[in-house]
């Protein structure tokens, strides 16, 4: 993070807006008084980030007799250009804030007041937590290695060995190797939970193919037996057709059998009146 511009009105000692145009000078140092506001212009930057600073309450930072305050904030982080303005109300119901965070891309308009985009969340808290993220540093990490706040230079020392690790691996950047390897483990999980997943399809897959041979085979058997199956069809029918010819053939024999028969009655019943006859006439004579 780069200071770029700082704005404060009514903040602690400061009544009249007194902007501090951090371009002018690459190191500085404030002498003064004590009271004089030299604390005072590090504990606005710390508000406007974090809405943090030593005093109890916001209440307690807005100068004396005013109702309300405020802090513009304009920095430069890994090549983007952000405004921050918190605002704080002195009401009888307990007072309210306000918080608008922006961003710029042409930088050759830093002071003029076009050109900035709203980058706010619907809420004050999701905003912070947004500014917060896109520091990548926490108040209690900045006020432990960056700020040593007036009356807390032991703030480092007297913390216990898990807080001094925590803000020390902040610092160093060693939480972000922590957080790879969270993820990589994380990626582990989810990598084995899909290969195993995989396994199990591909095991499925297996038993259909194996499954889908053994009906194709089934279904050639099937088809062998079916040719077989037609083909005595196909005798069957024609043996059906050569029988009910025969049929037919020995229908009309049998017809003319009859026939025949009815005529050999005749005949011999004939034969039998003419013999019979034949007696006769040999008799009478």
């Amino acid at each position: 993070m780069i200071p770029v511009k700082l704005q404060l009105h009514n903040f602690l000692s400061y009544k009249e807006p007194q902007p501090l145009d951090f371009r002018s000078f690459s190191l500085a140092v404030l002498s003064g008084n004590n009271g004089v506001g030299k604390s005072s212009i590090l504990e606005a930057i710390t508000w406007a980030i974090w809405g943090q600073t030593r005093a109890a309450s916001d209440d307690e930072l807005i100068h004396q007799g005013e109702q309300e305050m405020w802090v513009e904030f304009i920095f430069e982080h890994e090549g983007g250009l952000y405004r921050i303005v918190r605002k704080r109300e002195r009401k009888k119901n307990g007072g309210q804030s306000f918080l608008e965070f922006q961003t710029k891309t042409n930088k050759k308009l830093l002071f003029d007041d076009v050109g900035w985009q709203s980058i706010s969340e619907a809420t004050l808290k999701a905003t912070n937590e947004k500014i917060i993220r896109i520091l990548k540093i926490p108040y209690e990490i900045f006020v432990n290695s960056s700020y040593l706040r007036q009356g807390h230079a032991d703030e480092f020392t007297i913390k216990t060995p898990a807080e001094r690790k925590e803000i020390l691996s902040e610092v160093l950047g060693l939480n972000f190797y922590e957080e790879l390897s969270q993820k990589a483990r994380q990626q582990a999980r989810s990598s084995a939970e899909k290969i195993k997943m995989l396994t199990f399809q591909i095991e499925d897959l297996q038993e259909q193919v194996s499954r889908k041979n053994e009906v194709e085979k089934q279904l050639s058997q099937s088809s062998n037996q079916f040719k077989q199956i037609s083909k005595k069809h196909q005798a069957l029918k024609e043996e059906i057709s050569r029988l009910e010819k025969l049929s037919r053939e020995y229908e009309i024999v049998s017809e003319r059998l009859e026939n025949l028969r009815h005529q050999f009655e005749r005949l011999r019943t004939e034969a039998k009146n003419l013999e019979a006859e034949k007696i006769k006439i040999l008799a009478e004579k």
